[in-house]
């Protein structure tokens, strides 16, 4: 029921939960309507620390709906401000006794309910459908309704002056300290308006509200916690969390009765942490295939949004066994459509701790969200890997396949190796496939990144590929800064040209640290004095640092310096329409600003485009500007004339090969 509570001048309103079981539908009246008129509970005291809050009147509500044995009312519509009764509908054929329930949507079956864990945050109350109350009649057609639970509201803010905690406050939660039930599945005795826990599972001890906006240093807010009204009989926790799991616990510690359809509030305090939340332990190769089995299962939802931290807390080793075992799970996170995910949007910490052993195709991360952060994790160098997919928008890198979150500080030794590019939206990198709105800083790709070209066929114009020593694509204003890739691109078999197919319309994007940078900025990176060395018959973009920058949203590259050697050779005697762009920095820079560049790496080809652009610090810049920048490596060029070819084009520059093309 969206009702309202008035006190302290403050509107206070509900909201619905999920239930388990659906609700009845049944004896459909052909349009007939049945009506139960319902009252909400009379006014009653406000408790807040004192007595002098004065009287809260509750109103139904547009939008509001009921349960009478298990069976959904119509919503209501149409009602003026202020409305204490009114009627309900329903398309069914209801007999008495009437067990009446608010909201509708927490039924679970004739004698239970079931209360959420998670609760949104509200900046006036609590959210909407949170408080339930519930009536019983076994005549008539009128039903009066009790509360069920009480509410607790904290009022915390962030503490001011030097050395203070100034992260955002993000949730709060609440805990009885003899372990009370306080969400999950409830018994419900609708005469005496009473819940009776029925669980012993951890998650069901705790209730959150997650907040997600920015936390004031001046003013206080204001928590409100829907909990089952009882007696706590050693008190109870409150526990107050920022975005990086630190924490602070202000507790009730003698026995408290909280009353139905009462509110209690905690004095105001300022968050001073004195710890860091762990969450989830993992120790070993087994824990954290149990970790990625249950987030992908969805244990963890009932958190909602607030943090869940897992910390790694020596180094794991995988054997054969277990590297199939995760590799079967598809790594952290998952995706079930467009409108089911699961990303993982949780913390977690590596602890500078390794990851050894592990052969296996999925990442570590399949997708990480917008909260998601991963930070301080190693994969060792034995955890080598072949990746074979002709799936379609298939995405790859060592750490996560989709990354919408936090990369940070992450660092992997081994060698990827990537085959059988034949479809549409390949993107692989070294640490992440595609880094869509994501940010990955300060990690280091020491491996070598390697696409043997016998396994690569591009056969239309709407396929792509893109291969980057860090990340494959990078887009959605995405950020890839202070990283550093010290391996080897090497997209070749080891013959003179090898088999790598393409016509015209086709992308095949290569970089030292991005191979598709559509939108974003990539900012104080770095490559190492390994080689690029790019064979195969297709047309391409290379670049020390990118590979293409797509004029879709302005991107940068700045302060970059890339020391790969760069050679592209491809077979002659092909005839390519679209052009062929090579370079230190980037291969064609398509409306981007880069700026304080430096190439320090030879770029040489050897092929017979039609189209063909080199330079120092771009092959193309259509649309772009380059500011600050530096080339101290030799461009050079090798034609190879193995057929009769006309309107052939070369450009080569030290900074730049062409600037436009019509």
């Amino acid at each position: 029921m969206k009702t309202r509570f008035y006190f302290l001048m403050a509107a206070v309103a509900l909201v619905a939960g999920c239930a388990k079981e659906s609700l009845e539908s049944q004896n459909e009246l052909s349009g007939e309507k049945f009506y139960l008129t319902v009252g909400l509970p009379s006014n009653s005291k406000t408790h807040m620390g004192e007595s002098t809050e004065g009287a809260r009147p509750v109103y139904w509500s547009n939008g509001d709906q009921i349960a009478v044995n298990g069976v959904a009312s119509d919503e209501l519509s149409g009602l003026d401000e202020g409305v204490t009764s009114t009627q309900f509908s329903f398309s069914a054929v209801l007999s008495t006794p009437y067990n009446v329930l608010y909201p509708a949507s927490i039924y679970a079956d004739e004698t239970h309910v079931t209360l959420p864990a998670s609760q949104t945050y509200k900046a006036d109350g609590f959210a909407e459908g949170m408080n339930p109350m519930a009536g019983y009649t076994t005549d008539g057609t009128d039903v009066s309704m009790s509360h069920l639970c009480a509410i607790v509201k904290i009022s915390v803010k962030r503490a001011s002056g030097e050395g203070a905690d100034t992260d955002d406050l993000v949730s709060v939660r609440f805990k009885g300290r003899n372990d009370e039930q306080v969400s999950g599945s409830f018994s419900i005795d609708y005469q005496n308006a009473t819940l009776t826990g029925t669980s012993s599972e951890a998650d069901d001890k705790l209730v959150s509200v997650v907040k997600k906006k920015a936390t004031s240093t001046t003013d206080a807010v204001d928590y409100f916690l829907v909990v089952p009204a009882m007696t706590y009989t050693n008190g109870f926790d409150v526990i107050v969390m920022d975005m990086n799991g630190h924490f602070m616990t202000k507790s009730k510690t003698s026995s408290k009765t909280l009353e139905a359809g009462h509110l209690y509030k905690m004095p105001e305090f300022e968050f001073v942490p004195t710890g860091t939340e762990l969450g989830i332990e993992i120790a070993t190769a087994e824990d954290l295939i149990q970790f990625a089995t249950d987030y992908n299962n969805k244990v963890y939802e009932g958190l909602g949004d607030e943090p869940l931290i897992a910390t790694v807390t020596q180094n794991i080793t995988f054997d054969a066994t277990t590297s199939a075992a995760f590799n079967a799970t598809g790594g952290i996170g998952n995706k079930f459509s467009d409108e089911d995910t699961n990303y993982f949007n949780g913390i977690f910490n590596g602890s500078n701790h390794s990851i050894s052993g592990y052969t296996g195709g999925a990442p570590i991360f399949a997708y990480t969200g917008g909260n998601g952060k991963v930070i301080d994790l190693i994969i060792a160098a034995d955890c080598d890997k072949t990746i074979s997919s002709a799936d379609e928008n298939d995405l790859f890198g060592a750490f996560v396949g989709y990354h919408k979150g936090v990369l940070e500080n992450c660092v992997s030794h081994a060698d990827i190796t990537f085959s059988n590019i034949s479809t549409k939206g390949h993107f692989y990198g070294g640490l992440v496939g595609r880094n869509h709105g994501g940010k990955i800083k300060g990690c280091t790709m020491n491996g070598d990144v390697i696409c043997p070209v016998s396994g690569i066929s591009i056969s239309t114009a709407a396929n792509q590929a893109g291969i980057g020593g860090i990340a494959g694509r990078s887009n959605g204003t995405s950020e890839i800064s202070n990283c550093h890739f010290n391996g080897n691109i090497i997209i070749s078999d080891g013959t003179t040209y090898g088999g790598i197919t393409g016509i015209k319309g086709v992308n095949f994007m290569v970089g030292g640290i991005v191979g598709h940078l559509q939108e974003g900025d990539v900012n104080g990176c770095e490559t190492g004095t390994g080689a690029m060395d790019i064979r195969g018959t297709f047309n391409a973009y290379v670049g020390g640092i990118a590979g293409w920058t797509e004029q879709t949203k302005p991107s940068t590259i700045s302060a970059c310096i890339n020391n790969m050697a760069i050679t592209f050779t491809s077979e002659g005697g092909r005839s390519v329409i679209t052009p062929t762009a090579i370079a230190g920095i980037v291969g064609r820079g398509t409306g981007v600003s880069v700026s304080d560049c430096e190439n320090n790496g030879s770029v040489s080809t050897t092929c017979n485009a039609n189209l063909l652009h080199l330079g120092g610090v771009a092959g193309m810049g259509d649309d772009s500007s380059f500011e600050n920048c530096s080339n101290k490596g030799n461009v050079t060029h090798t034609n190879q004339v193995l057929s009769a070819q006309s309107a052939r084009y070369i450009t080569m520059g030290g900074i730049v090969g062409i600037f436009s093309i019509t």
